[in-house]
């Protein structure tokens, strides 16, 4: 990942946090999101490679799944939040 998108990561979780209630946790938004990176990273390979041994397809229908899943649940959260008086 390079700097550009590393800084667009931190900012997106730094203004989440921000929403949630915790004003100023750059540090620990940095740490959330390389902790969730690299177990990621390091649990992919194996679950997709169980997937593909019972169909081709297993992963990416799998992932499609698991982003509509994600894209819910972040919908939901962002819903209920009040960002009237950020501006």
């Amino acid at each position: 990942m390079s700097g550009i998108d590393r800084n667009i990561v931190l900012l997106f979780t730094t203004r989440t946090l921000r929403l949630l209630g915790y004003p100023d946790e750059r540090s620990a938004a940095a740490g959330i999101t390389g902790i969730a990176r690299s177990i990621g990273a390091s649990l992919s390979p194996v679950v997709a490679g169980a997937l593909f041994t019972l169909f081709l397809s297993g992963p990416f229908i799998v992932a499609g799944g698991l982003k509509i899943i994600y894209d819910l649940i972040l919908f939901r959260s962002f819903k209920a939040a009040n960002v009237a008086d950020e501006v």
